[in-house]
């Protein structure tokens, strides 16, 4: 299960990084978060508004997706290049419409084989790279 943070949906609008019980939320999916972690946040007693708001989304993950964003590892690049892997089409534009690594989303369209979803990450590399997302 990943994290799917948009702070412009909090009320009022927000920026930047989120603390719930000291466990940090950034914007877009969180592939970093632990077991642990999850439960903290989903104890939280403000998760409701956060999910209701939505700013937060519980988005299912594809395969074992455990690695950092910001993760330099070859196994963590291909735990996240297989984010998309078993999710249906709507579960994974989900992802691809929060995910600003331009890499990653050309080696997600690249990857798969669904002509849709294709269609969604190349509109959101055109996005990333124009400066509107």
């Amino acid at each position: 299960m990943l994290l799917k943070y948009n702070p412009r949906k909090v009320q009022p609008a927000a920026q930047g990084v989120r603390y719930l019980d000291g466990v940090p939320i950034r914007p877009g999916i969180n592939y970093d978060l632990s077991e642990g972690q999850i439960e903290t946040i989903k104890a939280h007693p403000s998760l409701s508004r956060y999910e209701e708001w939505g700013a937060i989304e519980w988005v299912k993950g594809g395969g074992e997706v455990e690695a950092k964003p910001e993760a330099k590892s070859e196994a963590d690049k291909l735990a996240r290049l297989g984010a998309l892997d078993d999710l249906t089409v709507d579960e994974a534009e989900k992802i691809v419409d929060v995910e600003h690594d331009v890499d990653l989303l050309q080696a997600w369209a690249n990857r798969d084989k669904r002509v849709t979803l294709r269609n969604a990450i190349n509109q959101r590399i055109s996005e990333v790279q124009e400066g509107r997302a």
